[in-house]
């Protein structure tokens, strides 16, 4: 327990000594940025899957900013952001917190759950070797070329060198939503079904095979013709789509992904949208912000739509440990560099300080009308079809699971949860959420399992039916 304690200081203390000696500087962002990134590893290496893990935290081995960290003697020392992963993911206890068990990476290779790590030294040493190869094939042809002719010799340094297809490692397969798209590039058009756009949840990616891609193929199979399929990437490449889950403002990437979708000509006539966790939230913030193209059924699966209060898979059994993970997160969440540039703060929603949320929330409160009205929001979420709100009723990722039916707990306490339909949201009738209730178009789903662990006849017997038509 004091260990866990400490931890909590450790993180809090270098974070905040940060914050306060760069808020006399205007690069005040930029420098916070790495601390953030910092413990978004840290967070991702206690909740997270260990293929979530590794994709997520061996890019970080790229970054070599300094840091300071405090030790054991309460004195700060410089570590390296790349030296800090490394620990991660090498080391079983990291800030005097014991780090939960990390599978082997070499038996996620050989169960093609995670590609094989090259390292930028052996892809160099690969490089020389195959050009020393190129460039003895290349003699050899040179000097039999040389004994066959009367022209004047020249050296094999004078011949341009072959161009050789790249390795078969460096070459990328297209992306789910990139294969969909060149085999029905007008699929809407042509075929009358409906498109559909996913957004992907903490973690995960556009275009990853083992979560995404296949529900893609779900889709695609089940529903005839096959519709367009486009799974929102948030960043140049899938890397970038990773981090932003992390790191970007989720107002920026409402902006972003509205951009997409209005470029994207298949979305034109109207979309179904599906939400895999915080993309639930997203997707409900780009019908209320972005009304064009129109969305015609929203399905939020495991979205959290009153936020969360509670750090992600806690021991059951082991209370203290998750409400002094809870106070890290409860210490700097509402601080503004925190509110703009770590999303999971931006629908963290505290049940002892509603006055403080509902004041700095750069992003749950002004989406849910807790802070001023803005009619649009109101108008434009009545304009879809139906909101469909799955629950994971074993949910160890999020607290209140309740959360993912617009539930939430009462102010100043986590001991008794405020259903949907006697929060002031729906008394209020805030988003119209009252009106599509009494209409038959709020749809409440359950599954009784543990976060988005579906399976894939739940999905075709639950969501496919709202992707038909």
């Amino acid at each position: 327990m004091n260990s866990v304690s400490r931890n909590t200081g450790v993180i809090c203390n270098t974070i905040v000594s940060q914050g306060q000696s760069v808020d006399r500087q205007e690069n005040l962002v930029s420098d916070m940025r790495k601390y953030v990134r910092a413990l978004g590893a840290f967070y991702m290496r206690l909740v997270g899957t260990s293929v979530e893990i590794y994709k997520y935290l061996e890019p970080l081995y790229n970054d070599y900013r300094k840091m300071k960290r405090l030790n054991r003697n309460d004195k700060y020392e410089l570590v390296h952001m790349d030296e800090f992963i490394d620990e991660l993911l090498r080391e079983e206890r990291v800030l005097d917190v014991q780090l939960p068990r990390l599978q082997k990476r070499w038996v996620l290779e050989e169960n093609n759950q995670l590609e094989a790590r090259q390292s930028v030294l052996d892809e160099d040493i690969d490089d020389n070797e195959s050009s020393d190869e190129d460039e003895q094939e290349e003699a050899k042809k040179v000097q039999k070329k040389e004994q066959t002719t009367d022209k004047p010799k020249k050296k094999w340094k004078d011949y341009d060198k072959p161009e050789r297809s790249p390795s078969p490692r460096h070459g990328r397969s297209p992306s789910p939503r990139e294969r969909s798209s060149k085999k029905r590039s007008h699929a809407f058009v042509a075929s009358g079904s409906p498109p559909v756009v996913l957004w992907h949840g903490m973690g995960d990616t556009c275009c990853n095979p083992l979560s995404l891609g296949t529900i893609i193929k779900l889709i695609e199979k089940e529903i005839s013709p096959s519709p367009y399929v486009h799974s929102l990437r948030i960043g140049s490449n899938v890397e970038e789509d990773t981090a932003n889950g992390f790191f970007m403002n989720v107002n920026h990437q409402i902006d972003y992904a509205c951009q997409l979708l209005k470029a994207d000509k298949n979305l034109t006539n109207g979309y179904h949208a599906i939400g895999f966790s915080q993309g639930g939230q997203f997707l409900r913030a780009i019908a209320q912000r972005c009304p064009n193209p129109p969305m015609l059924n929203l399905i939020s699966i495991g979205g959290q739509h009153q936020g969360v209060f509670g750090f992600p898979r806690c021991p059951g059994d082991n209370v203290t440990i998750c409400n002094y993970i809870r106070e890290l997160l409860r210490f700097g969440v509402y601080e503004s560099f925190v509110q703009e540039h770590l999303v999971q703060a931006e629908y963290w929603q505290d049940p002892h300080r509603e006055e403080l949320y509902r004041k700095v929330s750069v992003f749950l409160a002004d989406i849910n009308q807790e802070r001023t009205f803005n009619k649009d929001y109101r108008t434009n979420l009545l304009k879809i079809r139906n909101f469909v709100m799955v629950k994971f009723l074993r949910d160890t990722m999020v607290y209140p699971h309740e959360s993912e039916h617009f539930g939430f707990y009462a102010a100043n306490g986590t001991s008794k949860i405020v259903p949907l339909r006697e929060s002031d949201i729906y008394l209020k009738d805030l988003l119209g959420l009252q009106v599509m209730d009494k209409q038959a178009r709020l749809k409440f789903l359950e599954s009784d399992t543990d976060h988005l662990r579906f399976s894939d006849q739940w999905f075709i017997d639950n969501i496919i039916p709202y992707l038909k038509d």
